[in-house]
C-alpha cells in the first residue's frame, strides 16, 4: 500500500449551519476545507490531496490529473451511464461564491 511518506496534517473547519440565504451546501464545504486549511496552519498550495466525505451524485469519478493528482470530483455534460473507466475528461468550472470556484470535469470533446 502506498500512501507516499504516510503522514497527514489535520485541520478541523467550521461552518455556519442551516438555512442561510445566498449559499448553497456546496459554499459551507468549501469554506469548511478553507477553515480546516487554515486550522493546520497551511496554505491551498501546500496541499496535494483532499479527503472529505459527502454524499456524492451517481456521475462522480474518480479523476487522475496530468500532474498526479487524483480527486473524487463529479462528472458532467453526461448520463452517469456514459461515464467509462479511462475516458479522456475535461476541466470545467462553476462559480460558487466570488471567492471560490469548484472543478468538475465532462467528457473530452
Amino acid at each position: 500500500m502506498g500512501l507516499k511518506d504516510k503522514y497527514a496534517i489535520a485541520g478541523i473547519g467550521y461552518t455556519p449551519q442551516g438555512r442561510v440565504p445566498g449559499r448553497i451546501a456546496l459554499s459551507f464545504h468549501l469554506e469548511a476545507c478553507a477553515n480546516a486549511i487554515a486550522d493546520a496552519g497551511l496554505q491551498r498550495e501546500d496541499i496535494d490531496g483532499l479527503i472529505c466525505y459527502r454524499a456524492f451524485p451517481p456521475a462522480s469519478a474518480d479523476v487522475e490529473l496530468e500532474e498526479g493528482l487524483r480527486l473524487l470530483t463529479n462528472i458532467v455534460g453526461c448520463r452517469p451511464g456514459e461515464v467509462k473507466c479511462e475516458m479522456l475528461v475535461e476541466v470545467t468550472w462553476e462559480d460558487i461564491t466570488e471567492e471560490f470556484r469548484l472543478p468538475k470535469f465532462k467528457p473530452h470533446q
